[in-house]
């Protein structure tokens, strides 16, 4: 799939607001000036569930706002990422996502889950964490990438900007450079807050 969303809004979906699930190779998706909000599930959500990891992903100057209405919504995101190889989330902006979602308690603005999230990098973006979100989450069990650049501010109340937890070897996520009114970066299984 060669595929470039630009100048989108979707809001108010019932489900996800931009669902994509593929067992075909997903290589070089390109997001941009792409708006979602409002929507009973995931903002955008990306399943990758073929052998060969998604590839080339690019999403630019994003406005997720207030997805995640359904409460019931498990591991609730504005952005979810699965089955990754290489993507950058940049220039964009998060605010409120997952704000009445009682599930698991650990909405999130990004998260990243599942087995694989290689070299995702999020940088130079704002999280306006409004309520008990986290910023950004990742529990993936074999993830490595780059955060830095981004500003974490706003009247939330988890205090939890970025939550790494993997303990696979091969994992590393290098944190660098965030602006954050309460920086929180919760370690590893090993210890280690890359």
């Amino acid at each position: 799939i060669w595929t470039e969303f630009d100048n989108v809004e979707v809001s108010l979906a019932r489900g996800n607001g931009i669902n994509i699930v593929s067992n075909a190779t997903t290589n070089q998706l390109t997001m941009r000036n792409v708006r979602s909000a409002y929507s009973g599930g995931y903002g955008i959500y990306v399943n990758n569930t073929q052998t060969d990891l998604a590839n080339g992903l690019l999403f630019d100057k994003l406005n997720v706002e207030y997805n995640g209405r359904n409460h019931s919504t498990p591991n609730c995101a504005g952005v979810y990422l699965t089955g990754i190889s290489q993507a950058n989330i940049t220039n964009s902006y998060f605010e409120g996502n997952c704000a009445y979602n009682t599930a698991d308690n650990t909405g999130a603005e990004i998260r990243l889950s599942g087995t694989y999230n290689q070299s995702v990098n999020i940088q130079d973006n704002v999280f306006n964490l409004q309520y008990t979100e986290n910023g950004i989450y990742n529990d993936t069990l074999q993830t490595t990438g780059r955060y830095d650049g981004n500003k974490f501010t706003g009247s939330g109340v988890n205090g939890l900007t970025i939550y790494i937890a993997t303990g696979h070897t091969t994992s590393n996520v290098i944190v660098g450079a965030n602006f954050s009114s309460s920086p929180t970066i919760v370690p590893d299984v090993n210890g280690n807050t890359h």
